[in-house]
C-alpha cells in the first residue's frame, strides 16, 4: 500500500450539510445545560473496550427506533489531551465508508450558537470530513481535529479520540472547564432520542501516556523484532535515508520484517539494511518471498515456505535458527494482503484468502511440522502490513484459526489445540494512547490500525511491544536516540511495530 489503505474504495456520493439539521432537541435560545457530568479517565485507542467499563454512559437508546441502523448508547470521557467518544450500535458497521453516521458537538453548551441546531462541529464518518460553524463555515478533515478511531474493521463499537490542543476553525476548543454538549444521529437514528448530552472538561490528571518512554529491549530479550512496510521501496530513496537510519539505528532489532520491497532482490536489501544499521554485511541472512516480502535477519534462515492465498497476494513463512538466543527456533511468517475494500474481486474476499493460508499453515505445522517441518512446539511469530479495513473476519480468524474457505484450505485449526490460536500483540504508540499504525494527514482516511504483530504461544514470551511513532516522542528521548520527531512519517506512511521476545524458562 504506497498512498492510503483504502484509496480503492468506492466513495459516496456528500452528505447534505443539512444532515445536521435532523437533530432535535435544544433550540436556539435554550439556557446551558445544567446536567453535566465528567468522567476523567486513561483511555487508550486500542479497538478493545476494557477501559471504557467504569466510565458511565451519558445515553442508551432503545433497539428498533431507527431505520437503516440503529445507535444504542453514547459515552464521553476525556483526560488532559483529548476528548474520548465512544458509541454503540445495532449492527456490524465500517466507520470509514458508506454511512451517515455524525457526531455533533456543541462546544459552548449553548444551543443559540453555532448552527441552527446548536452545534459548531458535526463529523460524518463515512464521508470522512467534519463542518465547522462559525462566522465562515468551514470543512475539517481529520488532522485539523486530531481525529482518531477504532477498530479499522467492522464493529458494533467505536471509540474516538479528538486532541484537544487542535484548534478546528482557527478558535480554542475542548478547554478546561467548559461544557460540550453531543449527539449521535445516522441510519435514521439518534443518541439521545432528543436534545444532547453534555460533558464538563474538568481538571484531569496528567496524561500518562506523556509518561517517560524507553525504546531500549526489555530486560530478558533475546530476540528483538521489527515488522516495517518501507513504502515502495523507499528504503532505497536517498532523500529519506536519514531518517530510515535514525529510526533503524534508535531500534535496533534482530530480525527485520520488511514489507513493499518491489523493486529490490534479497541481497540488496541485506546490504541496505547493514548499511543502515551501522553494521557488516556479513551480520546479516536476507531471504525474499512473494512480490515484496523480505526478512532480514541476525539468525541464520534455514528454510522458507511460499504461503499461497490469492493470485500472486502470498505470504512468506520463514525459519530462523534462534537456538542459541532461545533455545529453539522460531518461525516468522511475513504478510502483506491486499488493501482497501470494493473492487472485483471484492478486496474482503482476497484478504480472507490469504489469512486462511496462513491459519491453515499454522494448522499443519502445529499437527504435524507443516512445510517447514518443525515441532509443534515451535513459536509462529505473525508479522506485516495486514490491511485489515473491511470485515472483521479477517483478523477473527487470525487470532482464532477459523478459516472460511474450507473448501480451498481445509478445516479450521482444532480446538482441542489449545495453543494454536495466535496471540495479538496489539501495541500502542510510544507517547500516545493510539494503537494505529498508519497516518497520512494530507489523505481523508483518518490513522488505522493496519499493522500487526501475533504470537502463538509463550515458548517465546513477548516481553515488550511498542509503536515507534517519533511524532509522540518526549523529547527527553529523541534526544538520547538521535530520532527527530518526523522521522517515522518521513520514512512511510507506516509505523514500526517493535517486539521483544524472551526465553521460556518453564
Amino acid at each position: 500500500m504506497t498512498l492510503s489503505p483504502f484509496s480503492r474504495s468506492q466513495h459516496i456520493p456528500a452528505l447534505v450539510l443539512g444532515l445536521v439539521l435532523l437533530i432535535s432537541g435544544c433550540q436556539p435560545g435554550d439556557p446551558e445545560p445544567a446536567n453535566t457530568s465528567s468522567h476523567p479517565a486513561a483511555i487508550a485507542i486500542d479497538g478493545a473496550f476494557g477501559d471504557w467499563d467504569t466510565v458511565p454512559e451519558l445515553a442508551r437508546d432503545s433497539v428498533g427506533d431507527g431505520a437503516s441502523l440503529d445507535l444504542t448508547s453514547l459515552t464521553l470521557a476525556h483526560d488532559d489531551a483529548y476528548l474520548f467518544v465512544t458509541f454503540g450500535l445495532n449492527a456490524p458497521t465500517i466507520l470509514q465508508e458508506n454511512n451517515d453516521l455524525t457526531l455533533a458537538l456543541d462546544l459552548d453548551g449553548d444551543a443559540s450558537t453555532g448552527n441552527t441546531d446548536g452545534f459548531e462541529i458535526t463529523w460524518t464518518f463515512g464521508e470522512r470530513s467534519g463542518t465547522f460553524y462559525g462566522e465562515n463555515d468551514e470543512r475539517l478533515g481529520h488532522a485539523d481535529l486530531g481525529f482518531t478511531s477504532l477498530p479499522t474493521v467492522s464493529s458494533e463499537r467505536y471509540e474516538v479520540a479528538l486532541n484537544r490542543s487542535a484548534a478546528p476553525g482557527g478558535q480554542e476548543w475542548l478547554a478546561t472547564g467548559s461544557t460540550v454538549c453531543a449527539a449521535m444521529i445516522g441510519g435514521g437514528d439518534r443518541v439521545p432520542d432528543a436534545g444532547r448530552t453534555c460533558y464538563s472538561l474538568e481538571a484531569a490528571s496528567p496524561n500518562p501516556h506523556d509518561e517517560p518512554v524507553d525504546l531500549a529491549r526489555a530486560p530478558g530479550t533475546q530476540v528483538r523484532l521489527m515488522t516495517h512496510n518501507v513504502l515502495r521501496d523507499t528504503i532505497f530513496t536517498d532523500p529519506v535515508r536519514d531518517a530510515y537510519q535514525r529510526i533503524y539505528r534508535a531500534v535496533a532489532p534482530d530480525v527485520y520484517a520488511l514489507q513493499e520491497v518491489y523493486e529490490h532482490g534479497a541481497e540488496e536489501t541485506r546490504r541496505r539494511v547493514a548499511e543502515l544499521a551501522g553494521t557488516s554485511v556479513g551480520d546479516w541472512h536476507a531471504s525474499k518471498l512473494g512480490l515484496d516480502l523480505v526478512v532480514v535477519s541476525r539468525f541464520p534462515i534455514t528454510a522458507v515456505h511460499t504461503i499461497p492465498g490469492f493470485e500472486n497476494y502470498e505470504s512468506g513463512a520463514f525459519l530462523l535458527n534462534t537456538r542459541d538466543a532461545l533455545g529453539h527456533p522460531i518461525v516468522l511468517v511475513n504478510m502483506h494482503p491486499p488493501c482497501c475494500t470494493g473492487g472485483d474481486p471484492d478486496a474482503d474476499m482476497k484478504r480472507q484468502q490469504v489469512a486462511d493460508a496462513v491459519a491453515a499453515f499454522i494448522r499443519d505445522t502445529r499437527s504435524g511440522g507443516g512445510p517447514l517441518n518443525v515441532s509443534d512446539e515451535t513459536p509462529i511469530v505473525v508479522l506485516g502490513d495486514m490491511n485489515f479495513v473491511g470485515d472483521a473476519q479477517q483478523p477473527q480468524t487470525m487470532l482464532t484459526g477459523a478459516i472460511q474457505n474450507t473448501s480451498v484450505f481445509g478445516p479450521s485449526v482444532s480446538t482441542t489445540q489449545t495453543d494454536a490460536p495466535l496471540v495479538d500483540l496489539n501495541p500502542s504508540q510510544t507517547g500516545s494512547p493510539f494503537h494505529t499504525t498508519w497516518e497520512n494527514p494530507e489523505s481523508s482516511f483518518p490513522p488505522g490500525r493496519l499493522d500487526y504483530a501475533y504470537l502463538s504461544n509463550e515458548a517465546a514470551p513477548a516481553l515488550n511491544a511498542y509503536v515507534l511513532n517519533t511524532r509522540h516522542l518526549p523529547d527527553s528521548v529523541r534526544a538520547a536516540t538521535n530520532l527527530k520527531p518526523g522521522d517515522t512519517a518521513t520514512a512511510s506512511d507506516h509505523l514500526p511495530i517493535v517486539v521483544d521476545l524472551g526465553a521460556d524458562d518453564s
